[in-house]
């Protein structure tokens, strides 16, 4: 995975602070929160997917790390949006979803 090509065009690195989203504007900058840590950082949504189904995120390597979530893989986590370049606004949309690592 590391260096293909993701959906905005720029080449995906797993030591950055990016996430993959379905439905979030490409550009956007969510808080992803390890509820069970409190462990919180800041991705910047740069491709789409995840491809499966009941996932909301792909989270780096980085990113996972973080969280402290590499191990298991898969997580239920706090998201919430705190920027967008493609939005008009600047509101937060708080959600817990179930958010996948990326390893790769």
């Amino acid at each position: 995975m590391a260096g293909r090509r993701t959906a905005n065009g720029e080449r995906f690195d797993p030591d950055a602070l990016t996430a993959a989203s379905k439905t979030l504007p490409m550009g956007s900058t969510v808080l992803v929160t390890n509820p069970k840590t409190g462990k919180s950082v800041k991705v910047r949504i740069n491709d789409r997917g995840p491809h499966v189904r009941g996932r909301s995120l792909d989270l780096s390597k980085r990113a996972a790390e973080e969280l402290g979530i590499t191990e298991k893989g898969v997580a239920r986590l706090k998201v919430q949006r705190v920027d967008s370049k493609s939005a008009k606004s600047t509101t937060a949309d708080t959600a817990e979803e179930s958010v996948s690592a990326s390893t790769h």
